[in-house]
């Protein structure tokens, strides 16, 4: 199993209060599926995918990616677990505006140390991957909406990340545009047979997955194939 989650807890304060986000959710996930986290605002979906992806550290219980319990992670751990295992695709694109699309997929291999010859040669092939290989000197504002996500798609993959975390990957698009961008994840995910965990709120997205699960007042109340 790729990824191992047992009575995950996570607790905030909001003032005197206590909020609690996630109450003992339990899921496996193994290598190479496309899951889809749907439920309310509030339901504790976002906050699992930081658990996921590192951001945030559990209240009790544990994740565990490949046999590693992220909770007994180092900072410094940590932060090399999401450079190269985790790919981050966001609602709202995120990229650098006076970077071109080039530089701003080399982002995460600036972290990992890489050299620039290969950073390059690296960008080139994740942009050639989602359709863009021909505008790598564009800058963002001389694209579309759908072409600045595939841009966000090939800076998540760029590293060859093992699973990819995306929070409303369509949410900012239109329905044409979003079907082009879930038919580029699902191509994704079984040529590279990258781990996808999609939340959304759109059921259309929510349908191309491996496996619905469905989260309410933090807690899983339907797993669906």
């Amino acid at each position: 199993m790729q990824i191992t989650i047992q009575h995950l807890t996570k607790e905030y304060r909001m003032g005197k209060e206590t909020v609690r986000a996630l109450k003992g959710v339990t899921l496996d996930i193994e290598k190479g599926e496309m899951i889809a986290l749907i439920g309310r605002s509030g339901s504790g979906k976002s906050t699992l995918l930081q658990l996921i992806g590192g951001l945030d550290t559990p209240t009790s219980g544990s994740v565990a990616v490949n046999g590693k319990e992220l909770g007994k992670m180092k900072d410094r751990e940590r932060s090399t677990y999401r450079n190269n295992t985790i790919g981050f695709v966001f609602q709202f694109f995120y990229l650098q505006p006076y970077l071109t699309i080039s530089q701003n997929v080399q982002i995460p291999l600036i972290f990992q140390g890489v050299e620039k010859n290969t950073r390059e040669q690296s960008a080139k092939e994740a942009l050639e991957t989602v359709g863009l290989g021909d505008m790598l000197q564009r800058l963002p504002n001389q694209l579309s909406g759908g072409q600045m996500q595939r841009v966000a798609i090939a800076r998540a993959l760029v590293h060859k990340p093992e699973i990819v975390l995306a929070d409303e990957p369509t949410g900012n698009l239109d329905e044409k545009t979003g079907d082009e961008i879930l038919e580029l994840i699902k191509k994704l995910n079984k040529e590279f047979n990258t781990t996808f965990i999609i939340v959304t709120h759109d059921s259309h997205v929510a349908s191309q997955a491996d496996r619905i699960i469905q989260l309410a007042d933090g807690q899983i109340v339907t797993t669906n194939a």
